[in-house]
């Protein structure tokens, strides 16, 4: 564990792969317990590759986090990097007591032939692949919201790189969550780089989705969102 200088009172945790991908037939699982008034930050040692799919046998992750009253958690995870004719999927509980939160980050490039998704203008590969992913989000014990995407790859358009932020928590201020995403689209919003953000319903919390034209663009655009989040909890 170690601490950075914007959340001096978290303790931060670097996951690391021992392979650094994710290969077909792969089913990986992790759990984060944070305690009543404790702070955590999860990070990963970079975008993890997901390879293509095996006799129709694609890869699956699993991710738990449990979040006492008083406790906080931002899962800041990089995205996935999705090869050709990779079947990918994941599954993200929340369960977050009451005076609790979380931030949750989950987000895919779909590379097509480009490794790096945009470092490149090779034209994409036509191999088909797929991604789907489910968010639950709980209050102690009681599911409140899920956020449920699936996607056929490789996928249209100019914009292969998404990711999905959730913000878990009660008592989010939405006037200043109006405010503040009105700021982050004037600043960060282009042709290139789309954002939206809701708030959940039975006060669980903001789900953000945002769409970027390479991978560089969504890493900066999930660092400013994460940043917007903190400011909206009372």
């Amino acid at each position: 564990m170690f601490r950075e200088a914007d959340v001096p009172d978290a303790a931060t945790v670097v996951i690391q792969s021992v392979s650094g991908t994710v290969n077909a037939g792969d089913r990986l699982a992790q759990e984060f317990l944070v305690g009543d008034g404790a702070r955590a930050r999860i990070r990963s040692q970079g975008a993890v590759a997901v390879h293509r799919a095996n006799d129709g046998v694609g890869s699956h992750e699993g991710t738990r986090l449990v979040v006492a009253s008083g406790g906080v958690i931002e899962n800041l995870t990089e995205p996935r990097l999705l090869f050709p004719g990779a079947d990918y999927s994941q599954q993200a509980v929340l369960d977050v007591a009451g005076g609790g939160v979380a931030i949750h980050v989950e987000a895919f490039i779909d590379s097509g032939d480009r490794y790096g998704a945009g470092r490149y203008s090779a034209p994409r590969s036509r191999e088909a692949g797929s991604y789907a992913s489910q968010t639950r989000i709980f209050r102690d014990g009681v599911l409140l919201a899920q956020e449920v995407s699936r996607a056929t790859l490789p996928l249209p358009g100019e914009h292969p790189a998404h990711a999905l932020v959730i913000l878990a928590a009660a008592d989010v201020e939405v006037a200043a969550l109006d405010t503040a995403w009105s700021e982050w689209h004037d600043r960060m919003g282009t042709p290139r780089l789309y954002g939206a953000a809701s708030a959940l319903p039975f006060d669980a919390g903001v789900s953000v989705r945002i769409a970027a034209a390479d991978g560089r663009l969504l890493r900066e655009a999930v660092a400013s969102c994460v940043a917007v989040l903190r400011t909206v909890i009372r």
